[in-house]
């Protein structure tokens, strides 16, 4: 797809799995919204690439950020799911700048724990719809 260099929000849905491994000419989106299926470690290292994008929305489980490359300029994390949220471990690694996170539950409902998250100072966390939430000690957690 050919950049156009003005457009600061780029979303992308579809139910076909896309790979986002490069976002060269994109200048100015600074809002990610991938409501597809993505590949996460090639997602990951393009952004590590892209620091004007502070704000990233994507649909995966947390397991595929394992291994994938640190991004420090994301700030704000939408984590739309389709499997379950076990742990939340990998996320402080690959998002240490992390302020805001909005999880969306599994459509079974779910527990969480986002006592992995601790580790990032001022977080916010938005776990609206799960069914039980234990853990996140110093987190500002929105119910």
């Amino acid at each position: 797809m050919p950049a156009h260099p003005q457009v600061t929000v780029l979303t992308l849905s579809g139910e076909r799995p896309i790979t986002i491994d490069a976002l060269r000419g994109w200048e100015h989106p600074y809002d990610l919204d991938l409501r597809s299926p993505t590949a996460i470690p090639p997602m990951c290292a393009a952004l590590r690439q892209s620091p004007q994008v502070t704000s990233l929305t994507v649909r995966a489980g947390v397991s595929e950020f394992l291994g994938a490359a640190v991004v420090p300029s994301v700030t704000t994390l939408r984590l739309n799911p389709f499997g379950e949220l076990q742990d939340l471990g990998p996320l402080p690694r690959v998002f240490p700048s992390l302020r805001a996170l909005r999880l969306t539950p599994h459509p079974r409902g779910a527990a969480i724990d986002p006592t992995p998250l601790e580790v990032l100072p001022g977080l916010t966390v938005d776990v609206t719809g799960f069914v039980e939430v234990s853990g996140g000690k110093g987190l500002e957690v929105g119910r």
